[in-house]
């Protein structure tokens, strides 16, 4: 009967024992993983990333005068919000306990230094500081990730797809907008409206004409959020028929800068329609729907009959 206590009495020593072990083990990755960063990047000190997926061509944004560009595409301005978005993610990821530290997992976790989904280089000047391997997804909205050199797999949160080599999804989709409290006139093909006392008219009004306010404010709306499809390039081709052009709008700043819009149609193709903005050096692909609600707006719809006071 005493052995059997005795027994008893080890196994619940033992049982308390790895209690005590695994409180202590679980803080001690809780720990772990709030101290210390996948990545010991700054965000600021990063002058050049490229991206990889082994197959198509890597995806380059670089740092000039302090702005982040698309060398490999016109040199067009990348887009910040993304940018942020996409350093604040990987930059901030937290380490926690690895799932695998082989070179076979590796392979398996598509996070080797031939096999991978995507590979990302981060560099400081010309020099290489670290290189990022992301692999196959655990589950939603996590990748396994391992940091060249080092053996260790962790899963972490991200997402492949905000790692996209397409150019077209960095590009700055803002470049052409403007603040429509700093446009001060439009002049459109059949009519002209200026901002008077706060508020923009009809240039050239008859006595019994008033401007229809909110027809006037959705034209400044559409013109100031004005968005492209593809940037293509800074070569005016024929095709683009930018000298037969299907739409011209000026519009006039505060400031007293000047913007024109030139939309054309593209030979042959019923929905392609290109747009050259004079305070710009690239020319764009925008949606042909885009360009027919500007053309909608004539000076007959921006008018009605003046009411009269009784």
């Amino acid at each position: 009967m005493n052995r059997r206590i005795k027994i008893l009495a080890s196994i619940l020593a033992l049982q308390a024992g790895l209690a005590v072990l695994l409180h202590f083990t679980s803080r001690s990755m809780s720990a772990y993983a709030s101290e210390e960063r996948l990545l010991g990047l700054e965000a600021a000190s990063l002058d050049k990333i490229v991206i990889e997926d082994g197959e198509k061509p890597a995806l380059v944004l670089m740092k000039k005068s302090g702005m982040w560009v698309l060398p490999d595409h016109y040199g067009f301005p990348a887009s910040k919000t993304k940018l942020d978005g996409f350093t604040k993610k990987l930059l901030g990821i937290k380490l926690s306990w690895p799932i695998a530290t082989t070179q076979g997992a590796a392979k398996r976790f598509r996070v080797g230094e031939d096999a991978y989904e995507k590979k990302i280089v981060f560099y400081e000047g010309d020099k290489e500081i670290e290189t990022l391997f992301i692999g196959s997804s655990p589950d939603f909205r996590k990748v396994h990730a391992r940091v060249a050199g080092a053996n260790d797999i962790y899963a972490v949160e991200f997402s492949a797809y905000d790692a996209g080599i397409d150019p077209n999804d960095w590009v700055d989709k803002d470049i052409l907008r403007l603040e429509q409290s700093a446009i001060d006139r439009v002049e459109m093909p059949t009519f002209t409206l200026e901002r008077k006392e706060g508020e923009f008219v009809v240039s050239g009004l008859k006595k019994n004409e008033e401007t229809v306010a909110d027809e006037a404010s959705s034209l400044i709306s559409k013109l100031a959020d004005i968005s492209f499809r593809e940037v293509l390039g800074t070569e005016n081709k024929p095709e683009y028929r930018q000298s037969s052009p299907a739409l011209v709008i000026a519009a006039t700043m505060k400031s007293g800068e000047r913007v024109d819009y030139v939309f054309s149609q593209v030979k042959n193709e019923e929905d392609a329609f290109i747009l050259k903005v004079s305070a710009h050096d690239y020319y764009f692909e925008v949606g042909k729907y885009d360009v027919e609600d500007l053309k909608e707006f004539k000076r007959k719809k921006l008018l009605r009959p003046h009411k009269t006071k009784s």
